[in-house]
């Protein structure tokens, strides 16, 4: 039973590990977005005349990225669930749909999860992206 225990501790470590990747991916991914949003801007300052192209290209790197972090988010409410699964199971003895040992799969989670569309528009995944998509329009505008 020490075994089995044991066991089921790693794999929520290692359910734990790609939780944590998921999330420093999606806080990469913010830091990213900014970054090339202020480097398109960034060029667009510098080269009078192609301005609006440039500016309009600024909503590219905004909406992917802003795409990814949702992708991120969802796959990491995935991991939790899974987590939580194994988790419960650690606390009782073995029942038949428990999660396998080891089992990293999150397929049968998917509707208990929102969809990627959903994810879009949580505050935290959509504040950034958002925010730089009005600054970018207010910007083209301006130099219309």
């Amino acid at each position: 039973m020490v075994d089995v225990i044991d066991a089921k501790i790693k794999h929520l470590e290692a359910i734990q590990s790609v939780v944590n990747r998921l999330a420093q991916n999606s806080f990469t991914v913010r830091g990213w977005s900014v970054t090339l949003v202020t480097a398109v801007l960034a060029a667009a300052a510098v080269k009078p005349g192609s301005q609006q192209p440039l500016i309009a290209l600024a909503l590219i790197p905004a909406w992917a990225f802003w795409a990814l972090d949702a992708y991120y988010l969802r796959q990491e409410r995935l991991f939790r669930a899974l987590y939580r699964s194994v988790g419960a199971s650690a606390r009782r003895e073995p029942e038949e749909g428990d999660v396998p040992l080891f089992d990293m799969s999150v397929s049968v989670f998917h509707q208990d999860v929102p969809k990627f569309g959903r994810m879009l528009v949580v505050p935290s995944v959509a504040l950034i992206p958002s925010t730089l998509t009005v600054l970018v329009t207010a910007l083209g505008a301006l130099t219309l």
